[in-house]
């Protein structure tokens, strides 16, 4: 460590003041070695009177659970995380993979139902999407691909007989 400047020759401010008075203080406090217990206070120091005065200094820990929103074919009552206010969603119906599958191998007229469709859930108040409800392949959905099938293959028979 050098020497502290004498005041004959600088000039002292405040700042270089301080510093010093630190360093003074250093030299005569050497710091204990640092041993660390989670959520113990080291003996030498007890918890001041303010923490026992003031419980709003203590720091405290808040924990949020985010429950994910599952939405379904029907309209939902959930709290809308944009403007914090309990709705029961909008729905709209639009044509995802398993309509447009179904458009493809059986027939077209699957664009015309809904059953097929997934599903857009909207918040009637700020009119933001809150979620998508995407149709799973079901029994009511192969009932109509047979039903589909079954109209061809009479159709089918008609047109033959008819010749």
């Amino acid at each position: 460590m050098s020497a502290p400047p004498s005041n004959s020759s600088q000039e002292t401010t405040p700042l270089t003041q301080d510093h010093e008075n630190q360093e003074n203080v250093r030299a005569q406090n050497p710091l204990p070695p640092c041993t660390e217990t989670k959520g113990v206070p080291p003996p030498n120091m007890t918890p001041s009177s303010e923490n026992k005065e003031n419980p709003s200094s203590i720091p405290t820990t808040i924990t949020v659970f985010v429950v994910p929103m599952e939405f379904n074919s029907k309209p939902s009552e959930v709290l809308c995380p944009h403007c914090n206010v309990s709705v029961t969603t909008r729905i709209e119906h639009e044509a995802g993979t398993l309509t447009w599958l179904l458009c493809c191998f059986v027939c077209i007229c699957v664009l015309c139902v809904d059953f097929t469709k997934d599903v857009n859930h909207y918040c009637p108040k700020c009119e933001r999407r809150l979620g998508r409800y995407n149709r799973p392949f079901s029994l009511r959905i192969v009932l109509f691909i047979v039903l589909i099938i079954a109209m061809y293959i009479v159709l089918y028979i008609m047109s033959v007989n008819l010749r």
